[in-house]
């Protein structure tokens, strides 16, 4: 029943899977594909997207189905997502699956960005650096006022407590005090 490889992380030490949801499984297959990558003993189910599947909807049937399995994105671009969004996502998340999510961030190409999604492509690591900027902000709970190059944010605050535990943020390419 499993199709995809397992790759291994040293930095994450485990299994991990790329357990993508095919819409021709029904969704108690999917249940049963999930609970099966968790008894196997994988540690982490990583979900992508790009033009299939959503990858935060997938991630939270996965969470809903498992009890120990982490679950995380790889990767969602920080071009079609606002960091709100992804802070808002994080935060539910977080709570939802309380250590087990992460929050995998990249970018994307210039065909999704641009002509699919109809936004404009700045490819590069000031924006995300940015974008980590406002997500660890929005996520500590506090209010954010955030006056960058690529966001600028006034007044938000969520309206939900910090996760129980903090959401790592995976992001390739940004340095370590990016990603803890």
């Amino acid at each position: 029943m499993i199709a995809q490889a397992a790759v291994y992380s040293p930095r994450m030490a485990g299994l991990g899977i790329s357990l993508p949801f095919v819409p021709t499984f029904a969704s108690d297959e999917f249940a049963a594909l999930a609970r099966e990558v968790e008894a196997r003993g994988y540690r982490r189910a990583w979900m992508g997207e790009s033009a299939g599947a959503d990858a935060v909807t997938v991630m939270t049937l996965t969470a809903a189905h498992t009890r120990h399995l982490e679950v995380a994105t790889a990767v969602l671009p920080i071009q079609t997502r606002t960091p709100i969004v992804l802070a808002m996502t994080a935060a539910t998340l977080g709570h939802a699956a309380p250590g087990r999510f992460s929050l995998g961030l990249g970018v994307s190409s210039r065909a999704i960005v641009e002509q699919w999604n109809g936004l404009t492509f700045v490819p590069g690591l000031a924006q995300m650096r940015e974008a980590v900027q406002v997500i660890r902000g929005a996520l500590s709970g506090e209010r954010v006022n955030f006056e960058g190059r690529f966001y600028t944010i006034k007044n938000f605050r969520l309206l939900i407590p910090p996760p129980p535990r903090p959401v790592p943020i995976p992001a390739p390419g940004a340095s370590p005090r990016l990603t803890a």
